[in-house]
Formats: structure tokens, C-alpha cells, sequence
């Protein structure tokens, strides 16, 4: 049997790699070309801080995205392909690909359910199961969707089995700033409010991304936030009345695609690398297992 070789592998890692980097330079080229920028409006008795969008992203970006994610899917069905012949066995005599799996227990199965972990790594030897099973999402706990692999699965699922991913702009962050009249102190008090939006559907032109209401009330002392505290900020302070709202510096827009749930650029971009980085991995172990390499198994 001939010896595992993991050349398409990294091939195809190196093209989703490529194609990322091009999608990558047209959502650049496209945040200069249109610019986009917020305002001040009067809103419902109080002000409102939007968002100003001259021009959403090409449509047709969803089949660059789907062809970035399918070469780095299938890059990592390769190496699977692969490990089987690496441990000395047909792969043609199993449906081996590579798992990705959020929930430990739809991984390994539980309670009557048949272990997922054992049917796709059907040849693959014990080894490079256990690494494989050190990379998988379902080690981040609360945070498995984050994970690179998650974020591939979602991307080609949606991609081969569902409908496309919308390209669209999206906001990485914002500060305004809320103003009052002066106080009882004899000072202009301002509120300043730090906002890292994450919002299920897409940014359109006119989005609110910061609302303060009048409230008609007077001055009124109460207790500080404890985080101004612990910045040595005083035990109480004086609640004004807002006169206006400024924003502090212009809101970070990105391009971002959504579908089953958003994926910002930079999001997206952190999936080749990895499928890289785990291909490089286990050639080292191929390497290592190799007679004349000098090192153990």
C-alpha cells in the first residue's frame, strides 16, 4: 500500500488560504470606495446615533465565501483520507472524514446514540484520533462556536445544504457620547457608553446604533457604577438631565456574512490558517512515524 502523502491536503489549504485573501482585499477596497460614516437625528423625544450605508456589498460574494469554505473542508477531509493509510489501512473500506462536533457527547455518543467519533475515524490509528479529538470544538465549553472548525462547519453547511450567506456591513464597535446639561456641581456631565454590537441580521443604511431618550426628570444623586468606582471615580454622583448625544469617534464597520448566525471578515479569516497549522501537525507525526526518522510513535 502506498504511503500516506498529504500534498492534496495542503494544496487545497493553501487555495481556501488564497481565496480568502482575495475576498478579504475586495471587502477592503470596497469599505474605501464607499465610505460610509453616523449622525445625529432627533428621534421619539430624544436622540438617536445612525448608521449611514451608501452601498451594501456585491451579492455574488456569498460563492467566493462557499468556495473558500469547501477547500478548507475538503483539505481536512484529505488529511483524514490520508491518516487511515498513514496507520496501515484501506480508507477505501470506511467513510472516513474528518469530524467537527460543538457537543462532546454527539462526538462520542451517549445514552443509545452511536458514536460519531468511531464511524467517520473508522482506520485511523489511536494516536491521531486522540489529537483529532483535542481539536475539536466542543473542548472551548461556552465558547465551541467561536472555535475555527465551528465556524467552517456552519459555513459549509449552510453552503452545500441550505441557501447562501448574505455579505452585508456589520459593526465591530462604537463609542458615543452622552451629554447633560450642567449640574448641581456647575459642570457639563458627560455619559459615555462603549457598544460591541453583535446583531443577527444585517446593518442597513439609517441603523440605530446608540437611542437616548429624554426623561424629563431632574437632577438626581445616586450611586455610581462600580466599575467607575474601582477607576476612582466618586461613590455617588449627580444624574442629569441628557441634552444631546455625540459620537466619541466613528463606529468600526466591517463586512460580514450571515446566515445561520453573522461571520465578520476577520471571523472567517481565522479558518485557513488553522486547517493549515492542523495539516502541518499531523505531518510531522507522519514524519516521526517514518522507519530511519529517530523518533518514537
Amino acid at each position: 500500500m502506498a504511503s500516506a502523502d498529504l500534498t492534496s491536503a495542503r494544496s487545497l489549504a493553501d487555495r481556501a488560504q488564497e481565496q480568502f485573501d482575495a475576498l478579504k482585499a475586495k471587502a477592503d477596497a470596497f469599505l474605501q470606495e464607499h465610505p460610509w460614516g453616523t449622525e445625529v437625528v432627533r428621534d421619539d423625544g430624544g436622540w438617536a446615533l445612525v448608521v449611514k450605508i451608501p452601498k451594501q456589498p456585491p451579492e455574488d460574494w456569498w460563492m467566493d465565501l462557499g468556495e473558500m469554505a469547501d477547500n478548507a473542508r475538503a483539505a481536512l477531509n484529505h488529511l483524514a483520507f490520508q491518516l487511515v493509510i498513514a496507520n496501515g489501512q484501506d480508507p477505501d473500506e470506511s467513510r472516513v472524514q474528518f469530524p467537527i462536533f460543538e457537543v462532546k457527547e454527539h462526538y462520542f455518543g451517549n445514552r443509545g446514540m452511536k458514536s460519531n467519533r468511531e464511524k467517520m475515524l473508522a482506520g485511523i490509528g489511536s494516536g491521531d484520533r486522540k489529537v483529532i479529538d483535542k481539536m475539536q470544538p466542543y473542548n472551548l465549553g461556552a465558547e465551541a462556536t467561536d472555535h475555527p472548525l465551528s465556524v467552517l462547519r456552519s459555513l459549509t453547511d449552510r453552503h452545500k445544504h441550505r441557501e447562501r450567506h448574505v455579505g452585508a456591513m456589520a459593526v465591530e464597535q462604537y463609542t458615543a457620547m452622552m451629554h447633560t446639561g450642567p449640574n448641581p456641581l456647575g459642570i457639563e456631565a458627560i455619559g459615555m457608553t462603549i457598544g460591541n454590537v453583535q446583531s443577527p441580521d444585517p446593518l442597513v443604511d439609517g441603523h440605530v446604533l446608540h437611542r437616548v431618550q429624554s426623561t424629563g426628570q431632574p437632577d438626581r444623586e445616586i450611586d455610581t457604577p462600580a466599575d467607575f468606582v474601582e477607576k476612582g471615580g466618586p461613590p455617588r454622583m449627580i444624574l442629569s438631565e441628557p441634552t444631546g448625544i455625540s459620537p466619541d469617534s466613528d463606529a468600526q464597520l466591517t463586512v460580514a456574512f450571515f446566515g445561520d448566525r453573522p461571520f465578520k471578515i476577520n471571523d472567517i479569516g481565522r479558518v485557513p490558517p488553522y486547517v493549515r497549522v492542523l495539516i502541518e501537525r499531523f505531518e510531522r507525526r507522519i514524519a516521526a512515524k517514518r522507519p530511519g526518522s529517530g523518533a518514537s510513535r
